[in-house]
């Protein structure tokens, strides 16, 4: 099976981190098959001791931090440089991806190992229960 690095990277969004930290941690893709990279840049609302103490309880999450805000396209950058995976998802700290999103992304690169890239569709949560 194909590896996996998911990179989020996030700024003082915590609790919104948290939603889409608990949605990756469970998909439907094999544990040992996937890491979630934290991008923090800089967040000053207690989002790097959330992320420590996480890490410190799961070794399939890495924390990251910028040395000072520098935007989301840095900090994905910080997460590219530190990913082990053939597969790289990008995935933004207000999102809650699917169960099963890791599954179906891979599943899509190995009927085309051609393909190089591949979005998927971003759902409004309110939009989610009707």
């Amino acid at each position: 099976m194909t590896f996996v690095s998911v990179v989020v990277p996030t700024y003082n969004r915590k609790e919104d981190l948290k939603k889409c930290i608990t949605a990756l941690m469970n998909q439907s893709y094999p544990e040992d098959k996937y890491e979630i990279i934290i991008c923090n840049d800089s967040s000053t609302d207690g989002t790097k001791e959330f992320v420590d103490l996480l890490k410190s309880k799961n070794k399939k999450i890495h924390h990251l931090l910028s040395k000072k805000n520098s935007g989301p396209a840095h900090a994905r950058n910080l997460g590219i440089n530190a990913a082990r995976g053939k597969i790289i998802a990008f995935t933004d700290d207000d999102c809650i991806p699917f169960s099963d999103w890791i599954e179906k992304a891979v599943q899509c690169f190995e009927k085309d190992m051609d393909l190089t890239g591949l979005q998927g569709k971003t759902i409004p949560e309110e939009k989610i229960d009707s």
